[in-house]
């Protein structure tokens, strides 16, 4: 544990947002995508689950501190306002960086596919993206994945207070993800029933509900003592196994059920594998340094990586095949997220957690506190 966060979870991180970016720059060089004959494209194909592995994630680390008492005996509104603080710290400054440089590289390299209608774009300023079909997929493409994440921010809360209502003990933390892992399959049977093309609708957090709930699950079913490491290699390889079969699933076959469980195999198997990350007796090759690091600015990769390679085909800098964009496209990727998180993310994080920390009375205004240079 590294000032409280999992450090084998930063490098699960990490790993997803590499296989994102893998698999864009696979789909931006000649490869067809739409055909996975070939054994390794069919691969490279499935690292788009990588996005289901960021929604279980944040479905575990954030449902798991509602699981138990605020130690300092605070409030439910108290920690909600605390919550809510963090949140927007850590997803704010990042996103609205990344969103006015993807912008400005969009516009500088004349790309119309990328440019929504100009009177459009405060819905990128609120997270609304997806309710429309001019602005889905517009400037910087993998954003539409935040609005659920915002989306899901809000209505935790909500879900925790629907926990308690159910009990404190372990049973009703765990019956509170079930139930929505059901609302979330039933929301896409519906879909899937009434035959919706690709909308807001599912592009939406009802959609998605049962990826979150595999990370709530994991953080409910959290044993109290750490496991051995027989078992944690034994839940690894079920979750790797499961992962495997989602991806095997989906290319070899699309049927109705695919629209009602859509990723839900894969999420279950990340869930699991999350579980024996976060169980574990000692920390395993997740926690290693470089996937750490990797972890630490995910965020700024992920939400970087596509607009520049806008930029580096405007410059005529990007090349036909897939290895060798990748070896332009990590290091100025990773150098991009880096800063970001080093003088953007970092510090604002730093300043909310000062700010949160310090005695109501003595608080300074929290623009005043966002404002101070992080030490």
């Amino acid at each position: 544990m590294d000032g409280g966060r999992l450090d084998s979870l930063d490098g699960l991180r990490g790993l997803a947002a590499l296989a994102i970016v893998v698999l864009h720059a696979w789909l931006y060089t000649t490869h067809d995508s739409g055909d996975l004959s070939a054994p390794g494209d069919a691969i490279l194909h499935e690292l788009r689950l990588g996005l289901v592995l960021f929604f279980v994630l944040s479905g575990f680390l954030l449902y798991r501190p509602w699981l138990s008492p605020d130690p300092q005996g605070r409030p439910f509104v108290a920690r909600v306002r605390r919550y809510a603080v963090r949140r927007a710290a850590r997803i704010l400054p990042g996103y609205y960086l990344a969103l006015a440089g993807s912008l400005a590289i969009v516009l500088l390299a004349g790309d119309q596919g990328h440019l929504p209608p100009a009177h459009l774009l405060p819905l990128f300023l609120v997270f609304g993206q997806n309710f429309s079909a001019a602005t889905v997929g517009k400037i910087d493409p993998p954003m539409w994945t935040l609005a659920i994440e915002a989306s899901f921010y809000v209505v935790l809360p909500l879900f925790a207070l629907a926990a308690r209502g159910l009990g404190r003990g372990r049973a009703a933390h765990v019956l509170l993800p079930l139930w929505v892992l059901l609302a979330g399959i039933a929301y896409n049977a519906i879909l899937a029933d009434v035959h919706l093309p690709a909308s807001a609708l599912a592009m939406s957090l009802p959609a998605m509900l049962p990826y979150f709930a595999c990370g709530m699950l994991a953080a409910a079913l959290l044993p109290r003592r750490p496991i051995g490491r027989g078992a944690v290699a034994a839940l690894v390889l079920l979750g790797l196994a499961a992962v495997a079969a989602d991806g095997w699933w989906h290319v070899t076959t699309f049927s109705v059920e695919g629209r009602v469980f859509r990723d839900l195999p894969a999420a279950v198997g990340f869930g699991t594998i999350v579980l024996a990350a976060a169980s574990a007796a000692r920390p395993g090759p997740l926690a290693s340094r470089p996937l750490r690091s990797l972890g630490e600015v995910s965020y700024g990769l992920y939400l970087w990586h596509l607009p520049l390679i806008v930029a580096l085909r405007a410059l005529h800098l990007w090349p036909a095949a897939t290895v060798p964009a990748l070896a332009v496209l990590l290091p100025v990727s990773l150098a991009v997220a880096t800063a970001s998180w080093r003088w953007v993310e970092r510090p604002v994080v730093r300043a909310a957690k000062r700010f949160e920390a310090a005695p109501r009375d003595r608080r300074p205004p929290l623009a005043a506190a966002l404002s101070t240079r992080a030490g």
